[in-house]
């Protein structure tokens, strides 16, 4: 048959069964309302049926056919229902209580699929109907409307310990290890790191934070190289400046040669066949930047666009969270507020993708003000959900940059850096600090030496 163009779909038989289980099995009850809202059905007399049930289980009293009739009257609106000839009606469709799952399923796709429709229909009206000032902004939005409109909204069922542990089991034998012994999702690429986190995890979030200057971009690229030369398929976001300048900065990483003499071209024959070896291997490498984009809905849109193509997609970079904008929705009231719709946004995105990302994040700039200077989280800008939301929090400190007394004794060059990597918070491991050097003009970090290391743990405890 033809539908007609204002017709949604609805299955008047399985709502009236799911209805009928409702007032005769208790497991059939407790199942519905872990499923269902009023809003899933369609019919206006089985919203006020099912409104009357959440009634009753709200007051602690038995849902029955009479229990119900009674509240329908304190309601007023048993007439409009049908009366209670209507609810044994209901009742009497039911066959088999152990089918109701299947029920509840139809009911629910329904009402997903009117959702869609609904949605695209209000798409469809706004287009027509108001001003357009950003086809692309629209288009985003609208992506975003429909993604809301057809989550799925199943409630999942609980899983045996047992099937869990086993679960668990599979997933401990099956981890790749890189060998250093700590590895056991996306490298890092610094093994003192690594230590702590155990690598980048697929679902989780890490936020690298640090003032200006510091060198969070670069620990955040160099890690993402690394992980690169590893196997990972790697995704970065870059908000501040463009592709090709971050190119350079990988280039001068892999190849020795400052970022100066690259950005200006003055380069010696040496250097030239160091950056051609380097930019030969930096092609090969799956990685993929993106520099247009400036709110979470287009993160969002090209991340599930690039796993499409390429399902293997392990890290995603966003550098930085502080530029992200929040389109489409209400307005937010605050930075703040908007802050923790990207934080959210972006712990969910790692979870329903199976990704791992790597925010980089801005220290407030009094967050060194005081006797103690090394940062904490409650120094990332706009923090509050960041701090909550985020699996994994590095924070870097620049002794030397503090005028720390650890700087007399590091007897570094002038163009090396001492950072200590703070990891602030691991959801699912230690804290801890881990010493890394950082040669700025080539934008390159490293892990020190053993005997190095012990030396800086044992200055820092001195110095405590």
């Amino acid at each position: 048959m033809r539908k007609r163009t204002n017709d949604l779909p609805f299955n008047h038989d399985a709502e009236t069964v799911v209805l009928g289980s409702a007032m005769i099995s208790n497991d059939a009850l407790y199942k519905i309302m872990s499923a269902l809202e009023e809003t899933d059905f369609y019919e206006g007399k089985h919203q006020l049926i099912y409104r009357a049930i959440l009634s009753l289980n709200t007051k602690r009293i038995d849902v029955e056919i009479y229990t119900v009739t009674e509240e329908l009257l304190l309601m007023n609106v048993l007439d409009d229902i049908g009366g209670v000839d209507y609810l044994k009606e209901c009742s009497d469709k039911v066959v088999a209580i152990s089918s109701i799952e299947f029920y509840i399923n139809i009911v629910k796709d329904n009402s997903n699929l009117r959702n869609l429709l609904k949605t695209i229909r209000d798409i469809n009206s706004d287009y027509l109907n108001t001003q357009i000032d950003s086809i692309e902004d629209f288009i985003k939005d609208s992506e975003q409307r429909i993604k809301d409109a057809t989550k799925n909204n199943r409630v999942s069922s609980f899983k045996s310990i047992e099937t869990v542990a086993n679960e668990a089991v599979l997933q401990i034998y099956n981890q790749k290890n890189s060998g250093d012994g700590f590895t056991t999702g996306i490298t890092s690429g610094f093994t003192n790191v690594n230590k702590f986190t155990n690598g980048f995890q697929r679902g989780e979030v890490t936020i690298v934070g640090a003032r200006t200057s510091v060198g969070k971009t670069s620990l955040a690229l160099n890690m993402a190289y690394k992980a690169a030369r590893s196997g990972t398929t790697v995704a970065i976001f870059e908000l501040e400046m463009t592709a090709e300048s971050l190119a350079k900065r990988m280039i001068a990483m892999a190849s020795n040669v400052s970022l100066n003499k690259i950005m200006t071209g003055n380069l010696s024959d040496i250097d030239k066949v160091k950056v051609n070896h380097a930019g030969s291997e930096i092609i090969s490498l799956p990685i993929f930047i993106d520099d247009g984009a400036n709110s979470l809905i287009d993160i969002e849109t090209k991340c599930r666009q690039l796993i499409e193509k390429y399902p293997e997609l392990g890290l995603v970079v966003v550098d930085h969270m502080s530029i992200v904008k929040v389109v489409g929705g209400k307005k937010s009231d605050s930075r703040v507020d908007e802050m923790r719709k990207i934080s959210q946004g972006l712990h969910a995105l790692a979870k329903d993708l199976d990704i791992a990302i790597l925010a980089v994040a801005q220290l407030n700039r009094d967050s060194v003000k005081g006797e103690v200077k090394r940062p904490k989280m409650v120094d990332i800008k706009e923090s509050g959900a960041i701090e909550q939301d985020a699996d994994v929090i590095l924070l870097l400190y620049d002794p030397l940059y503090e005028n720390n007394k650890i700087k007399k004794k590091t007897n570094l060059p002038e163009d090396v850096r001492h950072i200590e990597v703070i990891v602030a918070k691991q959801r699912n491991g230690n804290t801890g600090i881990a010493d890394l050097l950082f040669y700025k003009q080539f934008c390159r970090f490293d892990v020190p030496s053993d005997e190095w290391q012990r030396e800086i743990a044992a200055m820092r405890n001195e110095s405590e």
